[in-house]
Order: structure tokens, then sequence, then C-alpha cells
């Protein structure tokens, strides 16, 4: 008989029903000499450009048959080079090393003082019966979550830092308050019970799988602990190396490195109420990842943040695939949850619609002639135009195609289908919006002046 597979895409975070004790475990690869843009030794790149021998060989031949004790730079100098030490050594990156990383060490370094890791308590009153179903005793029980997030801004100064972690892990359908009324975030390298440190629960969304908290502690303005440098998603392509830095099985922030597999794709899960079929904008990728490391940090080679680790597949035929939200989606999410939930009795998103739905008509790929990347381009058009909306009064019409954004003095191309769902997430009532639009050849743009907004659960 055929064996049927199951697939189940399932949320990483970890099932705790005890306080866990967390310890740091991070091992980054030994630093060595390389191109900064292609990752290569010095010794690749001169049998690359010809030489022809073993390393010792090549080491050897760079001896000569006098000793120096001079520095590299200053016998550059000495043989005609002008320049500062750090000019001299920008000039070693080439032309393709404006990242400035030379290894996978250093991105690791730029990027772990800005994840943390997360402990989520939640109370759950269980109730005992007679055998008539008669309620004759109730206990409070508590458990708890682990997992992890990133500092995304605040003033270290004041200790006061806003984290950005997965809706899923400070939300329990099953518990009394459903959203966690004690959560605690432990700083890279000090995952002791004495280090932790409260967080608040800011805003979050189940629909995005998006959550902010917030801390205000002398722990962390003490710290070396830092907000990240946030990239951008968008620019990331196949191939691109990534970093996975989380708090897998609740053992300490630790890192796995693979590739991007897939630059946008959507996959249907289950919500965090166990009941809603959500879908989801991801990125999708082959770094390892396991329990713990919901809301952790995906990284480019530069120690840039481009996505929040969320999900992955769980199959007894399938390695290799699993996820993370797009940096470009999370950080609009992230603003709209500190514009409109912080300080305020509103803990939920809110989106200002235009009144339009796209799709994409057309598809091809672009190849940049100086990187070689090739970059997935979008025809996103009208698809309709509800009545009564912002885009109907400014007269947008079911077959538009839509080239770009002009909001708040910044144009934004529009290439993939998502780009408007990203940009909505920063609109406010009253703003104007002007749409570069394409029909029947002819190009416009018109303005329109958003309404009210809906509440997204």
């Amino acid at each position: 008989m055929k064996r049927k597979r199951l697939i189940a895409i399932i949320a990483v975070l970890v099932v705790v029903t005890l306080a866990v004790t967390l310890t740091a475990c991070t091992d980054g690869d030994a630093f060595r000499l390389a191109d900064a843009g292609t990752g290569l030794s010095a010794y690749e790149i001169a049998v690359e450009n010809g030489f022809a021998g073993t390393e010792q060989e090549w080491l050897d031949s760079l001896k000569g048959e006098t000793v120096y004790t001079d520095s590299a730079y200053t016998l550059a100098v000495q043989y005609g080079y002008e320049g500062t030490e750090a000019e001299w050594l920008a000039s070693l990156r080439g032309a393709t090393g404006e990242k400035g990383e030379t290894s996978v060490s250093g991105a690791v370094n730029k990027a772990i003082l800005s994840v943390v890791s997360i402990n989520a308590y939640f109370v759950k009153t269980v109730n005992t019966y007679d055998r008539y179903g008669r309620v004759i005793g109730s206990e409070d029980k508590t458990y708890g979550s682990a997992g992890s997030g990133v500092i995304i801004g605040g003033d270290k100064a004041s200790g006061e830092a806003y984290i950005v972690t997965n809706y899923h892990l400070v939300y329990d359908v099953g518990s009394n308050s459903k959203i966690s009324n004690e959560i605690y975030v432990y700083l890279y390298g000090m995952e002791l019970a004495k280090y932790k440190i409260p967080a608040t629960y800011i805003g979050g969304s189940m629909t995005y799988d998006l959550a902010v908290l917030k801390i205000d502690s002398d722990i962390y303005a003490d710290s070396n602990a830092k907000p990240a440098v946030v990239g951008t998603s968008g620019d990331m392509t196949v191939g691109d190396a990534v970093l996975a830095i989380g708090n897998p099985e609740a053992d300490g922030i630790a890192v796995t490195a693979g590739i991007l597999s897939l630059e946008s794709e959507y996959i249907q899960m289950t919500a965090s109420d166990e009941m809603t079929q959500m879908t989801f904008r991801v990125m999708r990728i082959d770094a390892a990842i396991n329990s713990g490391n919901s809301g952790g940090g995906l990284f480019n080679d530069s120690g840039e943040l481009v996505g929040i680790v969320n999900a992955k597949i769980v199959s007894s035929d399938i390695e290799g695939m699993a996820y993370a939200i797009p940096v470009d989606l999370a950080s609009a999410a992230v603003k709209n949850i500190m514009t409109n939930c912080d300080g305020v009795t509103n803990k939920q998103i809110k989106r200002h619609m235009m009144g339009i739905t796209v799709g994409v008509t057309d598809s091809f790929t672009e190849v940049d002639g100086v990187t070689g990347k090739v970059t997935v381009k979008n025809v996103v058009s009208i698809v309709s135009v509800e009545a009564g909306s912002a885009a109907a009064t400014a007269g947008i019409m079911a077959g538009d195609e839509v080239n770009y954004i002009r909001y708040n003095s910044k144009l934004y191309s529009i290439n993939r289908e998502y780009d408007i769902t990203n940009l909505s997430l920063l609109f406010a009532e009253g703003d104007e919006i002007f749409v570069g639009i394409t029909r029947g050849g002819v190009s416009l743009e018109v303005s329109l002046t958003l309404g009210g907004a809906i509440t997204v659960k």
C-alpha cells in the first residue's frame, strides 16, 4: 500500500512547563583574508588569476629572498601607494567589496548582539467535574513558551529597547489572557536568571505573525547589546547567503547558515488561534531551523537583518525548507504597531486601504550587468476597485497597470504584487497618495486621500 506523505508547516517555538535557564552557545567560522565580494581566500584568487601550485607553495612564493619586518601597508607606501592605511585596506576589497565583510564570522559578530532569547508564560484555569458535569474544583496551571527576538530600536542610553518577535510566541489561545502577561528577555551572553528583563507587550498581529515588545532596563543600558542594522529583503536574490540566529530548543543563542532558496512565496498555516487558516508571504531558506528559532533574525552576509524566522516544514522526506517573514514587510508592520499601539489601549495593526485588489498580469527576469544577479519583476495591475473607496473616487479603474506610488515625497516602484501591501501598512488617515498607472498605453498619475482604518487581527 502506498504511504501518504504527511507534511506539516509548523511554527518554531518551544513549549515549556517550567522556567528555563539559558546558556549561550555560538560557533563562528575562523577569520581568513578573503575578497569581500566573492568570499574567496587570497590563495583562491591567485589560482583564478593563473597561479599553479599548492597553497604552501603560493605562501612560500610571497616571501621571496628578502625577509621583511615592515607591515604590508608600510611596504605598499614604500613602493608608491599614496593614501591612509584605511584607504589601502579598502582598496584590497576590489570593485565588488562594497559590503565590507570578509567572513561569515564578521557578519555573525555584527548581528548576534541584536538577538535575544524570550520566555513567555501563560496561566490556564483547569476545572474538575463530577459525573453530572458540574464543576467541583479548579486549578491554575502555569506553562510557557520559549523563542527569540530581535532588537530593532529604542534609546540605549536610557535602557529602552523595542523588540520584534513572532505573535505565536506571546499568544496562546488556551490561556486565560491569550496574550502573555509575563514575558522575559535575555540578552546574548547574559542568559542567567539574574539578568532576565521584564518585557511589555506593545501590540501585534496574528495575520502577520508579528509582535512588538518593549524593555526598559539598566541591564540593557549597561550591556553590549544593540539594535540590528536593518537591510532590505527586496534586494535579496536566490542563492544569497543567509544566517539564522535564534534560540533553538531554548538552549541559548546559536547560529546556522544557508542560502536563500526562494525570495518570495505564499504558504498556508494554521494561525495562533488554532482554527484560522492564514496565508503568509515568506522567504524560503535552507538554514537549519529548530523549535525556539521563532522570532529570531535572518541576516545577510553583511550582518543586516533581512527577515524574521517563523516556520519550517516537518516531514519524513523533506529537509531544509524553513521560512522567514521578509524584513520589508516586518519593518512596515512594526512601524504600524508602534504608531497605533504604543502607549494606548489598542493592541492591533490598523490599515488604511486604498480600496483596490491587484494581481500579476506579467512576470519576467532582469539580469544585473555588473553583478550578474537575476531578479524577478512583475507587472502589477488593478483587478477590481471597491465602490465608494478612495481609489474609486480618484478614478482608478480595473485593468490599470500600477507603476509606482509616491508617498511622503518618496517614490516607491511597484515591481512585485506585495510592494503595495508593504507600503499600505505605513499609511495614515488623511494621507494623500499619488499612484502612477498605465492605461491603454498612456502613463498617468492620480491622487487619492485615505479615509478611516480597518483593524487587522
